[in-house]
């Protein structure tokens, strides 16, 4: 039977007693605290059910993500490292080395973020994870470098709107305005509805 609690603050819902709950109940509460941007009620939540959270890779991440978004990356380190070692096929693990390496760069380590986010792109052109390490690449003062991870991905995926303004982003970020112009132009010459990322 259902019974109240109080998940975070000013929030209450229903759910299974913790010996009633399983994987998939967690994860669609955890998912309506996060669309809902309950970032702290979401952590709350799934802490609450560690034994779930540390035999499944989507609790894993929802947690190391909801840790994310409060600026908590040292938890997010650690829950994205532990999503890893649960993922089961190759989309779990793109992602998971994406999130793991955004940790890592806000955490100042940066040989670990370069390593996870390349891991992602080996895995699968992911365009978070791309935008990720060309972003760290510049703050590596690693420009060219970072010019190049945005050329790749355009090559991989030239109608994608969000590659050229990232693209273009960066052009303007190094001084080169006359071609950021241009990659914005074409950016903006892709339909706006296009899912291509």
């Amino acid at each position: 039977r259902p019974s109240p609690c109080r998940i975070g603050r000013g929030y209450s819902c229903f759910y299974m007693a913790s010996d009633e709950m399983d994987a998939a109940g967690a994860m669609k509460i955890s998912e309506t605290l996060m669309r809902s941007e309950r970032w702290e009620a979401a952590a709350a939540f799934l802490e609450g059910h560690a034994e779930l959270v540390r035999g499944d890779f989507s609790l894993s991440w929802t947690l190391g993500w909801a840790h994310c978004k409060q600026d908590q990356f040292a938890e997010a380190r650690r829950f994205m490292l532990q999503a890893i070692q649960l993922a089961q096929s190759a989309r779990h693990q793109c992602i998971g080395h994406w999130a793991l390496g955004l940790s890592y760069r806000r955490l100042g380590q940066y040989d670990q973020a370069e390593a996870s986010l390349s891991e992602s792109l080996r895995i699968s052109d992911l365009f978070p994870a791309r935008l990720e390490l060309a972003l760290l690449l510049m703050e590596l003062g690693r420009s060219a470098e970072a010019e190049q991870v945005h050329l790749d991905g355009i090559r991989l995926k030239p109608k994608s709107r969000d590659r050229w303004e990232a693209y273009a982003s960066f052009l303007s970020d190094v001084g080169r305005e006359t071609e950021a112009q241009e990659a914005l132009a074409k950016a903006h010459s892709i339909p706006g509805d296009s899912t291509v990322r």
